[in-house]
């Protein structure tokens, strides 16, 4: 009798025996390569991994037809973890019988760039498999390596992260563990289990981070029991709820006195000096976060702002912004200073027959404006710092607009009015708003520094901060 398919080269039946070993004689059948290795010009690759999370199964409705999807989490033994997603026939073939724990070997899928703004998964791409993959279980495999790496974040940087999409890990000392409740699900009614722990880090910074469902069953038991365990917790999610907090997503994985070199340090720490050294819960020191978001400002200098590499956060964490009493001290004549600009949308356009064209909403306009984007170097007491300035700052700045100055720079034969501009600019002083961003160029994250805003100094309310600077240092 003909057995039921359940995949592509794989039978029910033989689902459970089909077993390729990680040592002996059946590894040397089967080529693996690591996860790290994979790329958009792989085709023929196999990869062994270890099924980390499986996310629920969905359906979409693709030309009248009901089509289903899933995605998995998987780690191979050199700890690179990739997200798969399983698609139409496969994906409703496998759902039931891929397990979390489990080893298995998966052949010829897709591999593409990830989409961070929708990945979550530590991982420059992404696999997608549909009819033409396969799948096979491991038995017997050696999973003792296969566990992600993870990369713990101090609880003083975690603000950066608050309300991205990033994930993070952290590390630290269950001070405080809350009692078990539960919050109804708006979808069905039915109760989830929260509870929230209190967490200190060896910056002596604490955090609250709200475990749910079974995690906050089981392992919010174990710490009841096990009074100041550490912690370390995979993959969970910064929220800006009371100043910064932590919550566990579905992939998150929460370990009680796990091992490693941090975990040691942290251990020592705790037990030394940890134990009784005053704590700061972290919520307590975003008062810069509330002023980026409205609040009254405090002035800081170019070298306060500037981060070095190592330090950058990642490049989907919020802006930062910081207020500073700076000088223009130059504009080069000889940058472009402006762009040739859609009217309607601002984005640019380029001059085609009789008119301007839009690339962003494929439009012919048979007008454009122009805008500034342009470089200022400014300076305060700290040093230099070189700044980009868009359009209505830029008015702002040189008194004219992008299409008056056109006119002027546009004019060879009489460069005088044009310089003219941009010299009465330099040496004048502004209170400016800075926006600083990381971004991503070439593999390479450096921080761009622009201005959001920016008024001159008013020398009448300067002069009462900085009475008010030496009422504080008399007092101290």
């Amino acid at each position: 009798m003909a057995s039921r398919s359940s995949g592509p080269g794989v039978t029910l039946e033989d689902w459970h025996s089909c077993r390729v070993r990680a040592s002996g004689g059946g590894a040397s059948r089967v080529a693996c390569q690591p996860i790290h290795a994979l790329n958009p010009y792989s085709n023929d690759w196999t990869i062994r991994a270890k099924l980390v999370s499986k996310a629920p199964l969905r359906h979409f409705d693709k030309a009248g037809q009901q089509q289903a999807v899933f995605g998995v989490e998987v780690v191979d033994d050199q700890g690179t973890t990739i997200e798969i997603t399983l698609w139409r026939g496969l994906a409703e073939k496998f759902y039931d019988h891929l397990e979390e724990g489990r080893v298995y070997i998966f052949r010829r899928g897709q591999v593409k760039l990830a989409n961070k703004n929708y990945k979550t998964v530590r991982n420059d791409y992404t696999i997608h498999m549909d009819n033409g993959s396969e799948i096979e279980q491991c038995e017997d495999s050696d999973v003792s390596k296969m566990t992600a790496k993870l990369k713990f974040v101090d609880f003083e940087r975690l603000p950066m992260y608050a309300g991205k999409k990033t994930l993070v890990d952290v590390l630290g000392i269950a001070t405080a563990v809350g009692p078990l409740g539960s919050v109804k699900r708006s979808r069905d009614g039915t109760e989830l289990a929260r509870r929230d722990v209190t967490l200190v880090d060896q910056g002596a910074k604490t955090v609250v981070v709200t475990l749910w469902g079974s995690t906050a069953e089981e392992v919010g038991a174990q710490l009841e029991q096990q009074p100041d365990a550490l912690i370390s917790i995979s993959s969970c999610r910064v929220t800006d709820f009371n100043g910064v907090s932590l919550s566990t997503v579905t992939r998150s994985g929460v370990s009680v006195e796990p091992e490693g070199e941090r975990a040691d340090a942290l251990r020592r720490w705790w037990e030394s000096d940890g134990r009784t050294a005053p704590t700061q819960h972290l919520g307590e020191g975003l008062a810069s976060a509330k002023r980026a978001s409205g609040g009254a400002a405090e002035l800081q200098t170019f070298a306060q702002l500037r981060v070095g590499k190592e330090e950058l956060p990642p490049a989907d964490a919020k802006p930062q912004y910081h207020t500073v009493i700076a000088t223009v001290a130059n504009i080069d004549s000889q940058q472009s200073l402006y762009y040739e600009a859609c009217p309607d949308n601002n984005r640019k356009v380029v001059k085609q027959g009789e008119g301007w064209f839009c690339e962003y909403d494929q439009q012919t306009y048979m007008a454009m404006v122009r805008r500034y984007v342009m470089l200022a170097n400014c300076v305060d007491a700290s040093g230099d710092c070189l700044l980009s300035v868009f359009n209505e700052q830029a008015e702002a700045l040189l008194g004219i607009s992008a299409d008056e100055i056109a006119t002027l720079k546009e004019d060879e034969t009489n460069p005088g009015p044009y310089e003219a501009v941009l010299k009465r600019a330099q040496w004048s002083e502004w209170v400016l708003r800075v926006q600083s961003r990381t971004q991503e160029y070439n593999g390479e994250l450096r921080q761009r520094l622009s201005v959001a805003s920016l008024k001159p100094v008013s020398y009448v309310e300067e002069s009462r901060r900085m009475v008010q600077a030496l009422d504080r240092l008399r007092a101290a």
